[in-house]
């Protein structure tokens, strides 16, 4: 055998590892998505129908950072129906709740961290969890001012009875979108959220213009 299609995936690879230097978790979805549109040689979406959606007054930029906000909202109008009845008052409860449940426990600013949050807010969510009795704190063994949390036995019944309510509406997120639609997006998303974490973590309390005349500077100068 001469593993012809297996050597096109190493050189495909290899490829997208020298494009994406930056993704260093180089995942199984954001090489499917990514290999997908070398393929098929297709931009994402119709662009000339993009363009239409510009005013005079918008940049392609506003346009875009507009549509996150709006998904954001929606997502949030739907989580927050699916908590009614639930000890769980927001979205960010579920999601606090599911990833120490994931990980089998984290400290607290693991946690905090993890959701891209100011600490005083993610505070806030956990001390809900803990008064409701839907994770529970112990000393860390190697750092004893660190505080890490489980779910306990009533948080892990909230989380499955939840569960199928959170995947009807991780459904409706993804809209009318085709499943190569679907990964396209998970890939731009991702490329963008790598850029954001970047900064999030080096230069979260920049001014915008610097952010943007340090890293992009070519933006910068249009």
């Amino acid at each position: 055998m001469k593993y012809t299609l297996v050597k096109q995936l190493i050189e495909l690879a290899e490829q997208y590892e020298s494009e994406n230097p930056e993704n260093s978790s180089q995942n199984l979805v954001d090489f499917t998505a990514w290999l997908n549109g070398q393929l098929m040689q297709k931009k994402p979406g119709d662009t000339k129908m993009a363009g239409r959606l510009i005013t005079p007054y918008e940049t392609v930029e506003s346009v875009l950072g507009k549509l996150i906000t709006f998904l954001y909202r929606y997502a949030r109008i739907y989580s927050k129906k699916s908590l009614e009845n639930t000890p769980l008052i927001t979205p960010d409860d579920f999601t606090y709740l599911a990833i120490v449940f994931s990980r089998g426990s984290m400290t607290k600013m693991e946690v905090i961290e993890s959701h891209m949050q100011e600490k005083t807010t993610g505070m806030e969510i956990l001390k809900r969890l803990l008064k409701n009795g839907l994770i529970e704190q112990y000393d860390d063994e190697t750092d004893k001012r660190s505080k890490r949390l489980v779910v306990t036995q009533k948080g892990q019944q909230v989380l499955m009875g939840i569960f199928p309510s959170m995947g009807y509406v991780a459904s409706l997120i993804s809209g009318n979108l085709t499943t190569e639609e679907k990964m396209q997006l998970v890939y731009l998303l991702n490329k963008l959220h790598l850029f954001h974490q970047n900064i999030y973590q080096e230069s979260r309390y920049q001014h915008p213009e610097d952010i943007l005349k340090e890293r992009l500077p070519d933006k910068y100068n249009t």
